[in-house]
């Protein structure tokens, strides 16, 4: 799929999920309203010095950051973020500078490997979000700052960064989605198990 297909598509499907099926009024009016002006902004471009940045980055790493100072034990979290931000760089520059690179669907790659980084690193899916986003909206100014150093120009949160951004924000989605049901289906199995053994004891008495 051609950069920013992905962003376009997710972006309008989780639109849609929280304004119409989302419980909480606050939530739903706060990521429904950031979504859209993700999108609403995503082709516009602000050029600072030799650094040229989407405005949507400048709205996600500003919304990212302020949530980031909410969410509890904020300095270990703070350290995650900077895990993610360096292991998110170092996949682009490895992925810029070795010929495996161009075997490997990166975009595919990236996204597993920062589930798996987020997953080890942190809990809950909120903490997980919030850290990875403000991680990778790090990173991407980072890889960036990087490659200007060597002369190569590289806009700073274009639709290739939101491809990545929504297709990570939508695995860690259904990642949740999928440990609820695990455990609902555990509970499940566990009330259904002990039903038969309550049914023994009265019997016996």
């Amino acid at each position: 799929m051609s950069n920013g297909l992905i962003f376009y598509w997710l972006a309008w499907i989780l639109w849609i999920i929280i304004t119409f099926f989302m419980e909480s009024a606050k939530q739903r009016t706060f990521l429904a309203s950031w979504i859209m002006v993700l999108i609403l902004l995503s082709n516009t471009y602000i050029t600072i010095g030799e650094f040229s940045f989407s405005a949507s980055y400048f709205v996600l790493f500003a919304v990212t950051i302020c949530l980031h100072a909410r969410i509890s034990r904020t300095m270990h979290h703070v350290f995650i973020s900077f895990t993610i931000m360096i292991g998110y760089t170092g996949m682009f520059i490895w992925g810029f500078s070795t010929p495996l690179g161009h075997f490997l669907p990166q975009l595919e790659v990236t996204v597993c490997l920062l589930v798996l980084l987020a997953t080890l690193l942190a809990k809950g899916f909120w903490n997980k979000l919030i850290t990875c986003l403000t991680g990778i909206s790090g990173g991407e100014w980072l890889y960036s700052f990087i490659l200007n150093g060597y002369s190569f120009q590289d806009i700073i949160g274009d639709m290739r960064f939101f491809d990545i951004v929504f297709l990570l924000t939508a695995a860690l989605t259904l990642q949740d989605l999928l440990l609820k049901l695990k455990l609902k289906f555990k509970n499940m199995v566990f009330k259904a198990s002990s039903k038969p053994k309550a049914l023994v004891k009265k019997k016996a008495q």
